[in-house]
């Protein structure tokens, strides 16, 4: 999922949401595994994010890209 909007005008659950997904800033993206709980959440926040299912050359691609490792040191 990747966060496309910002904090301006944003209600605290969807905000405290957004940091337990750590999606701090925009176009921050995570991955996370499919579940109900993570369902629930995109509900909330569904006017802040955006998600789908990530193919596995989109993840590799971001992990090569953009990841880092504690320490901020890349991949």
């Amino acid at each position: 999922m990747i966060r496309i909007r910002g904090r301006t005008g944003i209600r605290e659950p969807i905000e405290d949401t957004l940091r337990k997904l750590r999606l701090t800033r925009i176009n921050h993206m995570v991955v996370v595994p499919e579940s109900k709980v993570f369902k629930g959440m995109l509900n909330l926040a569904k006017d802040y994010i955006t998600w789908g299912e990530i193919s596995k050359e989109t993840l590799a691609l971001a992990l090569k890209e953009r990841a880092l490792l504690t320490g901020r040191k890349k991949i």
